[in-house]
């Protein structure tokens, strides 16, 4: 907080300079703006487990920002990402020569980080296949 106050000081400092170079006075009353940046906090964290098929809650993370997957405990399954277009869920797959590769499938504890470029794009976590153990997960961003 102290360096957006130390830059709105600078800017509001450079603009009584340039008013002062023409003539001109600042406004008597002071304006607040509000600068968004980088500090801004990410999507709440998305915990649970899984001890069967199902998904997970769905989130929305911030665009071109990435989040993290984290699984952990002693399971025998299968989880994989999916992310939601156009009100369909679907896995998160790329294609590289032709084929179609599905990406994010987890069959033993991991922690891995995605991105998403896109505005308004929502993920879950879907356990597909689930034999025995717990399934913990937590995403982050």
């Amino acid at each position: 907080m102290r360096n957006v106050r130390l830059a709105t000081v600078r800017v509001l400092g450079a603009l009584a300079t340039i008013l002062w170079a023409y003539g001109l006075s600042a406004p008597a009353k002071a304006t607040t703006v509000q600068i968004l940046g980088p500090t801004q906090p990410g999507i709440q964290p998305v915990n649970g487990t899984f001890a069967a098929t199902g998904q997970s809650a769905s989130w929305t993370p911030l665009a071109g920002q990435g989040f993290n997957i984290h699984l952990t405990g002693t399971f025998v399954g299968t989880v994989q990402l999916e992310r939601q277009l156009n009100g369909v869920w679907a896995p998160v797959t790329v294609s590289a020569g032709g084929s179609i590769i599905q990406m994010e499938l987890w069959s033993a504890p991991a922690s891995d980080v995605w991105g998403e470029p896109q505005y308004g794009v929502s993920y879950r976590l879907n356990c597909t296949a689930y034999t025995s153990g717990t399934i913990t997960y937590q995403v982050s961003q």
